[in-house]
This record gives structure tokens, sequence and C-alpha cells, in this order.
């Protein structure tokens, strides 16, 4: 029962990473700095059957908009929390300096897993970076128990995309947890921002 709730849960966090390009105004790219999505959903004891969702979304001018997003797979409660926040000059920079580190520029494309698939416990994160004339997209897949039939090429690069990625999904996660910068409800329009993507192909 719950392996079926969990492939219900995937197909909605695969079709939140794939989101196209009817999700942007005009057809436009929108314009940012940084984008990442990370998400975990489990069926473990210990942590309790649940799929959490977590986007932040980071402007050229240091604004950012956070989406935290929780649901029960048991029941299917659902909470999501809307944030909002400013880094200030230098932090902007330290989060410049580490997106431009050779090894994320060098991070590979998330190839989503094949479906279905049995895990206990499954990963996607994700991170869309401006560049000077193009938009990265990088990104890693893990999980706990038998996971998906993906050929071991493609497993090889998930393991190279999350040691190349981890700085920036641990930034992400200090941005989420820690009290600075301070954090203050963001409105709904604001936090739809989070959501948006670009379009390009994967």
């Amino acid at each position: 029962m719950i392996h079926r709730l969990i492939q219900l849960c995937l197909l909605t966090l695969v079709a939140f990473l794939a989101l196209g390009s009817s999700s942007t105004a005009f057809g436009k790219r929108p314009h940012f700095l940084l984008r990442a999505v990370d998400a975990v959903t489990s069926s473990l004891p210990t942590a309790g059957p649940n799929n959490l969702s977590n986007c932040v979304l980071v402007l050229p001018d240091g604004r950012f908009y956070l989406s935290l997003r929780r649901q029960e797979i048991m029941d299917g409660t659902g909470t999501v929390k809307s944030l909002e926040g400013s880094l200030d000059a230098k932090a902007l920079q330290i989060l410049h300096a580490l997106l431009n580190q050779q090894t994320i520029r060098n991070a590979p494309k998330l190839n989503l897993p094949n479906t279905p698939f049995v895990a206990d416990e499954f990963q996607f994160f994700e991170v869309q970076i401006e560049r000077e004339s193009t938009m990265q997209r990088a990104g890693y897949f893990k999980w706990q128990g038998k996971g998906p039939d993906n050929p071991d090429s493609t497993k090889k690069q998930w393991q190279e995309g999350e040691v190349a990625l981890q700085p920036v999904a641990e930034w992400f996660r200090a941005l989420k947890t820690n009290k600075e910068p301070l954090k203050r409800p963001a409105s709904k329009s604001h936090a739809l921002q989070c959501d948006l993507d670009d379009g390009s192909p994967r």
C-alpha cells in the first residue's frame, strides 16, 4: 500500500521538476540567479511516511523566495509554507563564488529515473543557474531500496552530480533552517515565483 502511494508521490515530484514553458508568461525565460528543488519521499518508520518538497528562487539582486511543502502519504494531508527574504551584499557574493566553482559548472544534468520502481526512500535535487548566455540545469537522484532500473552509466552520473552539487545543497538547507537572513511570510503571488521554470529541454 505504502509503495503504491510512494509511486503517486514520485509522479507528482517528476511533474514538479519537469514544469514546462507553460509556467512562464509569454514564453519568456524568467531572470534569476538560482532556482533549486530539494525533494524527499520516505516510507521509513523512523521518518514517518511523508513527502517533502522544498524550492528556493534567488533573484540577481539577492531577494529570494522559499516554498516548503510537506505531505503525509497515508492520509494525504499537505501543507505549504511560503517565505521571502533578501541576501545582503556579502551573502550574495558568497553565493556567486559558490555557483562559479568549476565542479558546479561541470555538474551533470538530472536524468529522471525510470518508473515505476520500489524504494524505501528517494531524493531529487535539481538546480537551475543563470549563466552568461545559457541556463545551466544539473541535479541528482538517490534512493534506499531496490530503486530504478536505469543503466549503470546514469546511476554513476547521479553519484557524480551529488558530489558536485553538495555545496549548493548544503547552502540551500542552511538558508532554510538558519535564522539569518530574516524571512517573512510571502504572498501567494510571490510564492508562485519559486515554481517558475525556464522551459528549456532536459
